[in-house]
């Protein structure tokens, strides 16, 4: 499908003919016309979507990619310590949570909770941990 869009001319395709129907091609042509006339550039909203779902969007899969990137400048019982504390203490309120929708009051009431019990050491690296998380999900986009 050719559009314009800001001025500038673009295309876009539903796929291959025999795998896309006529009917459903034009189905797709009348769903981006509705895209463009609401402002939005079909392109860029079908590149948002595929990166979203290629991205692991929940902050276990983050937090264990975040780990898995640093395992190797922890030594082998670090590693093993940093990994239990998130499992026991983080993976059961935050890890099947998507991690754009976690807000800071959550992240304390996890740390309040180490403390609760008495663990103030561990509390803080969880902090660090979990602050570092963040900034490695952002980073990686």
């Amino acid at each position: 499908m050719k559009y314009h869009f800001r001025g500038k001319e673009k295309l876009l395709s539903f796929g291959k003919y025999p795998a896309v129907a006529l009917a459903m091609a034009r189905m797709k042509c009348n769903d981006t016309n509705a895209l463009i006339d609401a402002g939005s550039d079909p392109a860029e909203t079908r590149r948002v979507a595929k990166r979203l779902a290629a991205s692991p969007d929940f902050f276990e899969p983050v937090a264990l990619a975040w780990h898995a990137n640093r395992v190797n400048g922890f030594s082998p019982a670090h590693a093993d310590r940093v990994l239990s504390r998130l499992e026991r203490d983080v993976f059961p309120v935050l890890g099947k949570r998507p991690i754009r929708y976690i807000a800071v009051p959550e992240v304390l009431d996890v740390i309040r909770t180490v403390e609760a019990r008495g663990a103030l050491d561990n509390s803080r690296r969880l902090k660090q941990n979990i602050g570092q998380m963040f900034r490695f999900a952002i980073a990686s986009g």
